[in-house]
């Protein structure tokens, strides 16, 4: 059993007939952005969605809600979906943005795929100093 399941890339519109049967049928509502490689934050039926916005920026995706739990304490649940051609630059501008505007003092939750290297990241040469 879950209760939030962010998923990738999903292309959930060409998906098999199978897999809308199950969101329509299933105690899950679902947000997502459907434009080829998609994004799809699915949430069971007895969370409290206070809010949620669905923005593209530089071809890469973000979700990003407000729960209340049942202990009526809010989170955050941000997805992303970072392209190939987004500079990594851009990108962490647009994400510190949407993380701010996200936050409301409460915990955030962030899932997602970044797109990163971390080994060519950390393998750059190292400025020496004399």
């Amino acid at each position: 059993m879950f209760h939030i399941l962010c998923l990738i890339e999903t292309r959930i519109h060409h998906a098999s007939t199978y897999v809308h049967k199950f969101i329509n049928s299933s105690k899950y509502l679902y947000i997502s952005i459907h434009d080829g490689h998609g994004l799809m934050m699915m949430y069971d039926i007895h969370m409290h969605l206070i809010f949620f916005d669905t923005i593209t920026n530089d071809g890469s995706k973000y979700i990003t809600t407000n729960f209340n739990t049942n202990t009526q304490k809010k989170i955050s649940i941000v997805c992303v979906c970072r392209v190939h051609s987004c500079s990594i630059f851009t990108f962490l501008h647009n994400f510190q943005t949407i993380i701010q505007q996200s936050s409301e003092h409460c915990p955030i939750i962030i899932t997602g795929d970044f797109y990163v290297d971390i080994l060519k990241y950390n393998n750059q040469p190292k400025n020496k100093q004399k």
